[in-house]
Formats: C-alpha cells, sequence, structure tokens
C-alpha cells in the first residue's frame, strides 16, 4: 500500500515538474517570437532610414532674424535632419524669430529646407532649434 501512495506522489511531482517546464518553455518560445519581430521591424526601419548612412550636405543660405509667428503647430528639432531629437513643439500663434535657412541634401539626391528658429523664453532651455519646412507653416509678424 505505501508503494502504491508513494507511486502516486511520484507521479503527481513528476507531472508537476513536467507542467511547469512546459510552462517556462511556451514563455520562452512567445519571448523569442517577439524578440524576432521586433528585429524584423527594426531592419525594416533601419533599411527606410538607411538613406542617412550616406553624405549629409548642409548648405545654409540666408540671415533674417526676423520675429514671426507660427500659423501652425510644429517639431522643434536638435538639428536639420528629420531623423534628430526632437525637442519640443513650437505651437500655434507663437512668436519665434527665425535665424537662417539651410537647404539639406542626403546622397545629393533629395533636398529639404530647415529654418533655424528661437522660441523666446526666460528659462533658455531647448528653445533653440530647426523647424522643417514649407514657409507657409511661419507668417511674419507685424
Amino acid at each position: 500500500m505505501i508503494y502504491i501512495i508513494l507511486f502516486i506522489l511520484i507521479l503527481i511531482f513528476s507531472f508537476l515538474i513536467y507542467y511547469y517546464d512546459q510552462n517556462k518553455i511556451y514563455d520562452m518560445r512567445k519571448q523569442i517570437l517577439r524578440l524576432n519581430k521586433n528585429n524584423a521591424l527594426l531592419k525594416k526601419n533601419l533599411v527606410e532610414n538607411d538613406r542617412l548612412s550616406g553624405n549629409i550636405n548642409i548648405i545654409f543660405k540666408e540671415e533674417f532674424n526676423t520675429s514671426l509667428q507660427m500659423a501652425e503647430t510644429a517639431e522643434l528639432y536638435m538639428s536639420p535632419i528629420s531623423n534628430s531629437i526632437k525637442l519640443s513643439k513650437v505651437y500655434k500663434g507663437s512668436t519665434v524669430k527665425l535665424l537662417t535657412t539651410a537647404r539639406v541634401s542626403f546622397n545629393n539626391i533629395e533636398e529639404e529646407i530647415w529654418y533655424e528658429v528661437v522660441i523666446p523664453s526666460s528659462y533658455n532651455l531647448n528653445n533653440h532649434g530647426w523647424i522643417k519646412a514649407p514657409f507657409k507653416d511661419i507668417v511674419p509678424t507685424k
């Protein structure tokens, strides 16, 4: 009788270990599939953003030093490149000081126009950066 109880306990214990290990394997498999999917997305983004791996030419054009009022909300970037860090937003109706324009080309193919602006602020933090064209987003103040 004791052997039967001992056998049943060993059988139950073995089943619990098997069940626990199968759940761990299942969780690891899900994690591997999720990581594989994220890796594929990163590779796809890398291929799409590969245009920045070549030459970047920035030609500064004019110096304005004029105040303007934003007609639309725009992102303020750290540098005149679409993949650069976004510092803040410049909201519609806010006044900015336009410093210069820059024509940016990637591998001598694409051209974008950027505007270097300063947002009047008492904090002087993240208030200087670049806004992507078109110029219709900005209207001169009177």
